[in-house]
């Protein structure tokens, strides 16, 4: 069927509809030519989004196969019988590899298509598909430079572990009073990452001469559209009650009295109260005596926290 001068240009003419093998051409299934476009479109999408694509170069792209399948099957481009040509592909292969690689593809398809197709087609459709690869291929190239990236693609925080992250954090620790005094810094890792906040936690550990100190620090941003980011080191939390050293520390206060002197063992340690107004914590554990069991209360706060010291009282 053919259109009629100054009608619009159909997108799949109902003459498409099937072909048979007659005339050297291989058989031709229209849906199946449709769906395969429609699968490629959303592989595309999917994975070159998860890969970072900018979103508008991906549309293109994706633009760029479907005119490509368009303009093969009203130009009658067909996959024919016998032959082993890399170009004997159908319709839907263009389209397929338009977005695959469309930087091999496009070339040969734009010298090659006067020869494959057996039909007028189109002049929309062959319009549509230069314009769409050839914006395709510029904005790959703008893209390639660092400046027009950025506007299309947001920046990403640097990781807890970068060497980015650990330089600056190196420069941050050896400013507090206890980097004075470190020998070196090591296990950088990742704890959390807050995707809404945008913002990472991270743990490493200072080597010190009064020994190990574990340090937590944040990573987050001071200026993304620069691509600026700041590493800090919040206010460190106030042991638990239950933690290893507390109980050690909490064991040498016992063991440091009358009552302690005759402990056999020490333990159900567990919080009771959290002051976070003063920053104080409350724990309870139970010493094990010949006499029989006694209960002990302390108390957890801080000595001077921002050298990360801490004490513990027995309140009764």
């Amino acid at each position: 069927m053919n259109a009629k001068p100054g009608a619009p240009e159909p997108l799949l003419s109902s003459d498409h509809s099937a072909e048979s093998e007659a005339g050297g051409f291989a058989s031709f299934s229209a849906p199946r030519q449709i769906t395969g476009v429609v699968i490629a479109s959303v592989v595309a999408l999917s994975s070159l989004f998860l890969l970072g694509i900018p979103l508008v170069l991906i549309a293109l792209l994706v633009l760029a196969g479907v005119f490509a399948f368009l303009d093969a099957w009203h130009a009658g481009i067909r996959k024919r019988k016998g032959s082993g040509s890399l170009l004997n592909i159908s319709p839907m292969g263009w389209g397929i590899v338009f977005m695959g690689l469309l930087i091999v593809s496009y070339p040969v398809y734009l010298f090659s298509r006067n020869r494959l197709k057996t039909k007028p087609g189109y002049t929309t459709f062959w319009v549509l598909t230069n314009v769409s690869a050839l914006l395709v291929l510029a904005l790959s190239v703008v893209l390639s430079f660092p400046g027009p990236r950025g506007l299309l693609v947001p920046a990403e925080l640097p990781s807890c572990s970068s060497q980015e992250v650990v330089r600056l954090l190196g420069q941050v620790i050896r400013s507090t009073p206890v980097g004075a005094t470190a020998k070196s810094v090591s296990g950088h890792r990742e704890i959390r990452y807050d995707r809404e906040a945008n913002r990472r936690q991270g743990q490493c550990v200072v080597h010190t001469d009064a020994g190990d100190l574990v340090v937590n620090y944040i990573v987050q941003w001071r200026d993304r559209d620069k691509g600026l980011f700041e590493v800090r080191i919040p206010p460190p939390e106030l042991p638990s009650c239950t933690s290893r050293e507390v109980v050690q520390l909490l064991e040498q206060v016992i063991r440091g009295t009358p009552a302690g002197a005759k402990a056999r063992s020490i333990d159900g340690h567990r919080e009771v109260s959290y002051d976070q107004a003063t920053d104080r914590r409350e724990g309870q554990c139970i010493v094990h005596t010949d006499g029989g069991d006694l209960a002990v209360n302390y108390v957890v706060l801080w000595r001077d926290r921002e050298k990360g010291q801490f004490e513990v009282w027995i309140t009764r």
